[in-house]
C-alpha cells in the first residue's frame, strides 16, 4: 500500500512539472530555459506521512502570479514601486 502511494505521488509531481513546462513554453516565457530546467520535486516518506514539495527557482513565483507596474493592473501581490524594474533583474 505504502508503495502504491509513492508511486502515485511521484506520478503525480511528473504530471504537475510537465504541466508547468508546456505552461512556460505556451506562454513564451522560456527564454534562457533556466525556470524550465528548475522545476522538480521532493518527495519525503515518513512512517505516517509523505511531504511532496515542488521546487524552482526564487523567481518563478513572479511568472506564476504575475507583478504589476507602478499602477494595479493585475490580482497580484507583487508590483514595482517605480516606473520601471531595474534592468539587472530582466530575464535576457
Amino acid at each position: 500500500m505504502l508503495e502504491n502511494v509513492q508511486k502515485e505521488l511521484n506520478a503525480f509531481a511528473k504530471y504537475v512539472i510537465s504541466q508547468s513546462r508546456a505552461n512556460l513554453t505556451r506562454s513564451k516565457k522560456n527564454s534562457s530555459k533556466q525556470l524550465y530546467n528548475s522545476l522538480d520535486s521532493d518527495l519525503k516518506v515518513y512512517e505516517n506521512s509523505f511531504s511532496l514539495s515542488f521546487l524552482m527557482e526564487d523567481y518563478g513565483v513572479f511568472q506564476d502570479k504575475g507583478v504589476s507596474g507602478v499602477k494595479r493592473k493585475y490580482n497580484t501581490p507583487y508590483s514595482y514601486t517605480t516606473k520601471m524594474p531595474p534592468p539587472s533583474k530582466m530575464d535576457k
